[in-house]
């Protein structure tokens, strides 16, 4: 069975936003959605649900008990925590199993993981719940988007009565609460020792009438082993770091993973002894980790990639090059840049002074460059269209035609005090593909000789160890 249907299937060309929850955008509203209040469930789960949500109000197409249910969920680790491909294998064999067994999965619906739990979900057509919080109204039912497709569902909670709920469980969102008391089975990918998560697992394993076994966590090392010693299932598999050992663990490097079309090897040389000025010559262009979709990519394709290569999950500087490299462009973009137009930057600063001023941008969590890249000539460049970063007093904006915006930085946008004067910018408003560089002097920078050796036979130009 093909479990990952083509992109082309229009079934999933509807986008998602990774920062909010994926509601259905249809225009077509139910008149009147169903009501269902927590003390209707059937037991066990009114109790869970008292434990949890109080007597909480329900709204929804369907019952949201009427059928088998399969909660997901995980601690919040970090920004894109969810690329990790120790969270995206668990995840997925989670949704595996819910359509294997029936089970209707509930995904929170504002979680920051919520996008990638629905995408594997319609990828391999699971039906699926989202749970959305929502401010209580007196005597006003909650009209609700009708679904897009037929295995989606939605519903709004309201929460009643708190006196129920444990006070140390209150201050946590309800969405998350709301997923404990509904869910027959419960998978967490990820628990955060002292977080959200681990308080709600505790809170329902401490529940007599239901079975700890109800609960599965994804074991990726010793100190999971908690969990199994409370009496809830531990769940192994490739993500585990401390699995059995009848637990067979793929591991992959994603460089050695690339279909390398040239055979021809550059140099490997050290900067320091080859050159030591660059900006009378050459403009430089330094990648950075990437989280996310890269500039080329939807957030379907990015989900896709995630799924299908694992080894994907972390985009290094170094992996960013290779990308680079491999396909032989330089993407423009229009992230933070004055006037929104896309444009590839360079620096004409020399490169040993560039890579020496570099600094952690703690607002946009990464350097603000990184040593690797690549040093491509100036006059081919100026020839492909790019000019020098005007540098311009904020107070002066009304001053600067609207066509002229693309090229100017202002000059107090200083990230931590930084003066970006000294970057000495330039743009190229498109993409730069690097065959049309090939004829010119240039070379790829990276810090390290093993570096430079994943890279030579990948490079047009002689790689430069700049460390």
């Amino acid at each position: 069975m093909d479990m990952h249907p083509r992109l082309s299937n229009p079934r999933y060309t509807r986008s998602l936003v990774p920062t909010t929850a994926p509601v259905p955008a249809t225009a077509s509203l139910l008149a009147t959605a169903p009501l269902f209040r927590a003390d209707q469930a059937p037991e066990p789960m009114r109790k869970l649900l008292e434990q949890f949500v109080g007597n909480a109000t329900i709204y929804g197409n369907n019952s949201p008990w009427s059928g088998p249910t399969l909660g997901i969920c995980s601690s919040h680790s970090k920004r894109y925590g969810f690329a990790d491909p120790q969270w995206q294998q668990p995840a997925l064999v989670a949704v595996q199993f819910a359509k294997q067994h029936g089970y209707r999965v509930l995904i929170p619906g504002e979680a920051p993981y919520t996008p990638a739990i629905v995408h594997v979900c319609k990828r391999l057509q699971t039906s699926f719940s989202l749970l959305i919080a929502q401010p209580c109204e007196t005597d006003s039912r909650r009209q609700v988007s009708e679904p897009t497709a037929a295995q989606e569902e939605i519903y709004f909670i309201c929460e009643g009565d708190v006196d129920a709920i444990d006070p140390n469980l209150r201050p946590i969102p309800l969405q998350d609460r709301s997923l404990f008391g509904l869910s027959n089975q419960l998978f967490a990918v990820q628990v955060s020792k002292g977080g959200k998560m681990e308080q709600l697992l505790l809170k329902r394993l401490d529940q007599s009438d239901v079975p700890t076994s109800t609960i599965k966590v994804a074991w990726t090392s010793t100190k999971d082993s908690r969990w199994i010693q409370r009496g809830a299932v531990g769940w192994f598999g490739a993500w585990s770091t401390a699995a059995p050992s009848h637990v067979e663990k793929t591991v992959t490097s994603w460089p050695a993973c690339q279909p390398f079309s040239k055979v021809t090897y550059q140099p490997i040389v050290r900067s320091s002894a080859f050159m030591q000025r660059t900006s009378d010559r050459y403009l430089i262009h330094c990648t950075r980790a990437r989280r996310g979709p890269w500039p080329d990519q939807s957030w379907e394709q990015y989900c896709d990639e995630l799924l299908l290569e694992p080894q994907r999950a972390e985009a290094t500087p170094l992996q960013s090059l290779l990308r680079i490299l491999t396909s032989g462009k330089l993407i423009a973009t229009r992230e933070r840049k004055t006037g929104g137009i896309a444009s590839v930057s360079f620096s004409q600063q020399n490169l040993e002074d560039l890579l020496k001023a570099r600094k952690f941008q703690r607002h946009l969590g990464r350097w603000d460059w990184e040593p690797y890249g690549l040093l491509l000539a100036a006059d081919r460049l100026k020839e492909l269209g790019a000019v020098p970063v005007q540098y311009v007093d904020r107070k002066r904006s009304n001053q600067i035609p609207s066509n002229e915006w693309p090229k100017v930085q202002f000059v107090d946008d200083a990230g931590g005090g930084q003066d970006w004067r000294e970057e000495r910018e330039w743009r190229v408003f498109d993409d730069v593909r690097l065959s049309r560089c090939w004829s010119s002097p240039g070379f790829v920078f990276v810090p390290s000789f093993s570096e430079a050796r994943l890279v030579q036979h990948l490079s047009c130009w002689p790689v430069l160890v700049v460390r």
